[in-house]
């Protein structure tokens, strides 16, 4: 699946910015994501249909936009995130499902600073997810489908070389792809 990520920005608590500078956040800028799934079925009924599933998504570019330049350029993300889907209707045209998941998240930073300027510690750091996300399967054609869903990985937040407002953050990807089911 090919997905875009809505990443939310935050203040930075420290250090303070030099007289004149007003905006003290780190903005994190939107990038495509790539998704990878795969789901094995637990048990269907007409009703629902619950699936056992291991979501991979990769976010290769984050731009992130500040006025502190000690913040890096920007950082790449892997989440892996193993759950349960549920499909409602899941024989019929439309089924649309949601899901609930945890596992990991590891982000990398570049070793370049917002501004092109300064050369910054390259930093990786991992750290536990939750996920959840509703979406709609659309049945093309025997076992092809179309997918449309949007997915929340809250994690903790990347080592951007400052003291940021928060630990946790939301990354909401949305996007749609092709199921192939065998």
């Amino acid at each position: 699946m090919v997905e875009r990520d809505f990443a939310s920005g935050h203040a930075i608590t420290s250090p303070a910015l030099p007289p004149g500078f007003t905006d003290n956040r780190v903005n994190i800028g939107r990038t495509l994501a790539f998704q990878g799934n795969y789901g094995r079925r637990l048990r269907t009924t007409d009703l629902a249909a619950f699936t056992f599933e291991v979501p991979v998504v990769y976010l290769p570019d984050q731009d992130l936009l500040s006025s502190n330049d000690l913040v890096p350029e920007g950082y790449k993300a892997l989440f892996v995130t193993p759950g349960v889907r549920v499909n409602i209707f899941p024989n019929t045209l439309l089924s649309p499902w949601g899901s609930v998941g945890g596992g990991f998240g590891h982000f990398t930073t570049s070793k370049t600073g917002v501004f092109n300027v300064l050369k910054v510690p390259g930093k990786s750091t991992n750290g536990g997810v939750f996920e959840f996300g509703v979406g709609v399967d659309v049945k093309v054609w025997r076992s092809l489908k179309f997918r449309g869903e949007v997915r929340d990985f809250y994690s903790g937040v990347p080592d951007l070389n400052v003291v940021q407002g928060r630990t946790r953050m939301h990354n909401f990807i949305g996007g749609g792809g092709v199921v192939w089911m065998f």
